[in-house]
């Protein structure tokens, strides 16, 4: 290889596509695969059948010193080819078990993305899927392995995941920095992150062969509601085509917060301390302070704020009042992934912290003489049952109906696997990741001895979901029948590998109770009446 090198030197070893990839003391030649962006000339190495995988491209300036806390500005270009071989930093975020991994390089430079594409060809017109990550807002990042694209894009599909800022980086609101700003706003720098990768995609995908004109957003709790927050902002108009929203239609039991409150809290955690000796702190000083401050004060929680500029109020009532893009959706959520311990000795105390003097007829819904003796094999016990209700079950359904009554098309789904080896959890919460990406790992968080079942309910969800990019209608997959969602009838698919044929559909999901959890949340949160 050096002899070669040396005779044709590395202009002509590009032109020939090869590059270096070194192994330790070994060096071995594999093809390259380059495209032009706004910012430059992107390189990597090309991947079977055809397609290539980008890592580590920069959609934004890194967010530090200055930057820490602003809107993210446009990258700078860069001369001459840019490796894309290699994986991003993940955004600071405290440890939490899952995301260990993520960990060890971890930096606030870390607004890249990654792509994967099935052939880098300007005609192809490929649809593309922007992945959103989930983790509460605090962790996670769009370079797990759970999300290699791959399997995906030898759907047809070109798949983006990205980074964003996360906790007191993406989203402390103060009043100094509503007063720089130009959009007089604070509090969304998370946001502004997602929004920001969306217009890089917008902007450059068809250098990857994905087609602008046919993108679809899709996330999973975290994620999810991030893409429930970017259905609501006016600042995505013609950013994304159709949405998928994975256990993210989460109902907060108060509205979300008001850019005021949001300074407030902001003010409080700066203490006499300026937004500038803050940005002077270093990462782990800030993530320290950080982890002090939410210890003494248990309820603040730094997330998504109604600032007037990303989203002008509180999503739930964008969607009530029909304020939201009128695109297709699929929604839904898994079957059993509720926060909290399940302890049925404490359900009816539950409900009536909840419900207030409508707690008997909820007790009734859950544990009345109608219930079931013993846990219900997919949904678990009764208080295995409110916990998912209260937290994404119900949410997924009342967003299904307010969408549905707007005209749009909506797919609403229930997940119902449980992982090889932990069948008594159900279908927890992040279950499905495997499945949607066709990434059954043997190892890391959500790793199983996954079998031939474990893959065909895999082949069965990607076709839905990758059909549902295509067209808008995951119906179009070939598979047993999806029907839309409506408010009468609440259709949803099932997905299980003991479903024969991995899916099935249903009616009705749990309408008895979402819709007495609905009319608490209406008055709670002061929803408009439909």
């Amino acid at each position: 290889m050096n002899s070669i090198r040396a005779a044709l030197g590395s202009a002509a070893l590009r032109a020939i596509g090869l590059v270096s990839l070194s192994f330790g003391s070994l060096t071995l030649a594999a093809p390259v695969a380059t495209v032009t962006v706004a910012a430059g000339v992107l390189q990597c190495v090309a991947i079977s059948g055809g397609g290539a995988a980008f890592k580590g491209i920069p959609y934004a300036e890194p967010p530090v010193g200055e930057r820490r806390w602003q809107a993210p500005q446009a990258p700078a270009s860069w001369t001459g080819m840019r490796e894309a071989l290699r994986f991003s930093s993940a955004c600071p975020q405290p440890r939490q078990g899952w995301n260990d991994s993520l960990l060890a390089n971890a930096s606030e430079d870390c607004l890249y993305l990654n792509i994967w594409t099935p052939k880098i060809d300007r005609s192809a017109h490929w649809p593309v899927m922007v992945w959103i990550h989930g983790g509460a807002f605090v962790g996670g990042a769009g370079i797990d392995a759970m999300f290699d694209g791959a399997s995906l894009a030898a759907k047809g599909i070109v798949v983006v995941t990205l980074n964003y800022r996360l906790g007191i980086f993406g989203f402390l609101a103060h009043p100094e920095l509503r007063s720089a700003s130009a959009s007089h706003s604070s509090g969304n720098f998370a946001l502004l992150d997602q929004i920001a990768a969306l217009r890089w995609v917008h902007d450059n995908i068809k250098a990857f062969g994905g087609d602008p004109g046919s993108v679809t957003l899709f996330g999973q709790s975290a994620g999810g509601m991030s893409v429930i927050a970017l259905l609501s902002s006016p600042l995505t108009s013609h950013l994304f085509q159709r949405a998928i929203i994975e256990s993210g239609s989460v109902i907060e039991r108060r509205p979300m917060p008001t850019l005021a409150e949001a300074e407030a809290l902001g003010a409080d955690f700066a203490g006499a301390d300026s937004v500038a000796a803050l940005r002077k702190l270093s990462t782990a000083e800030l993530m320290q302070r950080w982890g002090a401050f939410l210890s003494a004060h248990r309820e603040a929680r730094f997330g998504p704020v109604a600032d007037g500029y990303v989203l002008t109020d509180d999503p739930l009532r964008v969607f009530a009042r029909h304020q939201e893009r009128q695109l297709p959706i699929m929604i839904g959520n898994n079957a059993r992934e509720g926060f909290g311990r399940p302890d049925d000795a404490a359900l009816p105390e539950m409900l009536r912290a909840f419900y207030g003097d409508q707690a008997a007829a909820a007790l009734e819904l859950y544990a009345g003489p109608g219930s079931a003796a013993a846990p219900d094999p997919v949904l678990g016990s009764e208080a295995a049952q409110w916990l998912t209700d209260s937290t994404f079950r119900c949410g997924a359904v009342i967003y299904a109906r307010h969408h549905a009554h707007s005209g749009a098309a909506v797919y609403a789904y229930q997940f119902e696997q449980s992982l090889p080896g932990r069948e008594a959890e159900g279908a927890a919460h992040t279950y499905e990741l495997p499945y949607v990406f066709g990434n059954l790992l043997h190892d890391g968080p959500l790793g199983a001895p996954f079998d031939a079942a474990d893959r065909a309910l895999s082949d069965t969800m990607q076709a839905y979901w990758t059909a549902f990019a295509k067209s808008g209608d995951p119906d179009s997959a070939g598979g047993p029948r999806w029907p839309r969602f409506t408010a009468e009838t609440a259709t949803y698919m099932r997905f299980a590998s003991s479903i024969a044929g991995s899916a099935a559909n249903a009616q009705g999901l749990r309408r008895e109770q979402c819709a007495l959890f609905e009319k608490r949340i209406n008055d709670r949160l002061s929803v408009p009446a439909q």
